[in-house]
């Protein structure tokens, strides 16, 4: 795989991607594609990706299976052949590229609604670690973005000099809630999917979906810092993540998740 081209990569993940909007528009079609072993050949594509790449490769591969996890008997069959542990491989391999881990984690979120013993063997896999070391990741993501929004502003300028100065003054005087709403609130990008913002509110929901009915998880999630890194992240992307962290907060069983 690793002489990959460029353009047979982005084919593929765009021939990946169309493909995944026809197959998800039901249960009884994701069922009846994975009796056919469409399910267990992603599944296959998804693990040696991880491997060996490309990165399109996988993301393309994440969001089919994404879709598909819609299902709940195609859950029980990703859960039984092993995908829990290719996708904690995965997440944890590929986090300077947002956009494939946001796939990723949103693969897991599907995985884990309403399946409390999928839940369980996530957990088992690793997902308390995983999940946490994401949203550890919030500051310096959001650091980064906003060098990177104000590299950008001045190069969309005219004038570099007053653009740069612009933007220098303007980063300045906001707080650092409103840096991470301008640059990654929902609605702010022309591909918030690829964002920062994206893959940490993925990640507070999988976190949420988790512990929602497996509440002997919640000890292992809090001893690992989820409490303060929830509200962190809060506070750094407030209008991706304010809802979906206050709902991990509450279903954690914190009093004061608001």
């Amino acid at each position: 795989m690793e002489d990959f081209g460029m353009e047979a990569e982005e084919a593929v993940s765009s021939a990946v991607e169309e493909f995944e909007l026809q197959i998800a528009a039901n249960d009884e079609i994701c069922k009846s594609f994975a009796e056919a072993g469409g399910v267990a050949s992603l599944q296959t594509l998804l693990a040696a990706a991880t491997l060996e790449g490309p990165p399109e490769l996988l993301r393309g591969s994440a969001a089919a299976l994404r879709q598909l996890a819609n299902s709940d008997a195609v859950k029980a069959q990703l859960a039984e052949a092993g995908a829990l542990g290719t996708l904690m491989r995965a997440v944890r391999g590929y986090g300077s590229h947002p956009a494939v881990q946001e796939q990723l984690l949103g693969l897991l979120v599907a995985l884990v609604l309403r399946m409390p013993d999928i839940a369980a063997a996530a957990a088992e896999t690793g997902g308390v670690d995983v999940l946490t070391e994401v949203l550890s990741a919030a500051p310096a993501m959001a650091a980064a973005a906003k060098a990177s929004a104000a590299a950008a502003n001045g190069a969309a300028n005219g004038s570099a000099d007053k653009s740069a100065a612009s933007a220098t003054g303007s980063a300045e005087g906001d707080d650092d809630q409103e840096v991470a709403s301008k640059v990654f609130g929902v609605g702010g990008s022309s591909n918030g999917s690829s964002s920062g913002a994206a893959v940490q509110r993925q990640a507070c929901m999988a976190l949420r979906n988790m512990v929602v009915r497996n509440p002997e998880l919640r000890p292992g999630f809090l001893a690992a810092g989820a409490e303060e890194l929830l509200r962190a992240v809060k506070v750094l992307f407030p209008a991706a993540c304010k809802d979906v962290a206050s709902a991990a907060l509450r279903d954690l069983g914190l009093d004061n998740y608001n």
